[in-house]
């Protein structure tokens, strides 16, 4: 994808679950990927725009593979796996009776 295709782009995808899945982008693209706070993945491209694709925690437990315009495949249940484990901790504080 580039900013020519989509302009400023900032897109949400839900993907097909339990079948591969061939995304428009290659490895090079991908300045980043993360986490977001509703468990989608977030992918942040070099030229600055973003994809998240929503239902990223269903794919990772479908296992499902993610192939790239390259040919590069993603194994979401294996990046899952790794962007869980560099997230920080956090506390839940349960509100005090009153």
């Amino acid at each position: 994808m580039s900013n020519q295709e989509n302009p400023g782009a900032n897109l949400t995808l839900t993907l097909q679950e339990g079948q591969q899945n061939q995304l428009p982008f290659s490895k090079a693209d991908i300045r980043d990927m993360q986490l977001g706070s509703n468990g989608g993945l977030v992918i942040t491209f070099v030229d600055g725009h973003t994809v998240t694709i929503a239902n990223f925690h269903a794919l990772a437990d479908d296992a499902v593979k993610l192939t790239l315009a390259d040919g590069s495949v993603i194994d979401t249940k294996a990046l899952m796996e790794t962007l869980a484990a560099e997230m920080p901790p956090f506390n839940i504080v349960e509100p005090s009776a009153n």
